[in-house]
């Protein structure tokens, strides 16, 4: 199975389908902190916009999300967003310096080549622009401990404790990890916090 149709079917009523209505609480006071009324915010791995699309929206000048799944595109245009899907979150239809804040909530750890779509999201992003990241923690102690008792949680989906080997996350971070991506790619000053 290809990428595009496992998230299809991760997008579907019978796949995992996570569909919120709203940005948990971590994620929202992030967005109060970086995200401002001016500001033309892109949603990198947007779903069906329930995560980040209804702050951002209602908080900033404009919103837009990708994502590779047309049926979360769909869903996300049913909500009202202005979304558009792509092939590949290293390959974005926008022209340079197109957006104040790219958010990318819990996807980095999906991507086969993770620093590929950082180093994209820092091409779209204003100078001054922020990136508002979220990924899972592999170094969490709960992990840890799970793993000295030879349980791998790789999460992801509601299966992923009992069935690890499909699990959609393919890439894992630590907060060093994650900052010296990022680094890499070119930004000049990365936060890197725990929620």
């Amino acid at each position: 199975m290809n990428a595009r149709a496992y998230y299809e079917h991760y997008w579907s009523e019978t796949g995992y389908s996570p569909r919120r209505d709203r940005a948990p609480e971590s994620l929202r006071l992030l967005f109060e902190r970086h995200v401002g009324a001016h500001d033309d915010c892109l949603d990198l791995g947007c779903g069906d916009g329930g995560t980040a699309g209804v702050y951002l929206a209602e908080h900033s000048k404009s919103y837009v999300g990708v994502d590779v799944s047309e049926t979360a595109i769909k869903l996300a245009k049913e909500r009202g967003f202005e979304a558009v899907r792509i092939d590949d979150a290293s390959v974005l239809p926008f022209e340079d310096a197109s957006f104040d804040v790219v958010v990318c909530s819990e996807v980095l750890e999906h991507l086969l080549a993770p620093q590929l779509a950082a180093a994209e999201a820092f091409r779209v992003l204003r100078s001054g622009g922020r990136m508002i990241v979220t990924v899972p923690n592999a170094a969490h102690w709960r992990d840890r401990v799970d793993a000295l008792f030879g349980v791998w949680q790789p999460a992801g989906d509601d299966r992923g404790r009992t069935e690890p080997w499909r699990s959609p996350h393919i890439r894992f971070f630590w907060p060093a990890t994650l900052r010296r991506m990022l680094l890499g790619v070119g930004f000049n000053h990365v936060e890197v916090i725990g929620l």
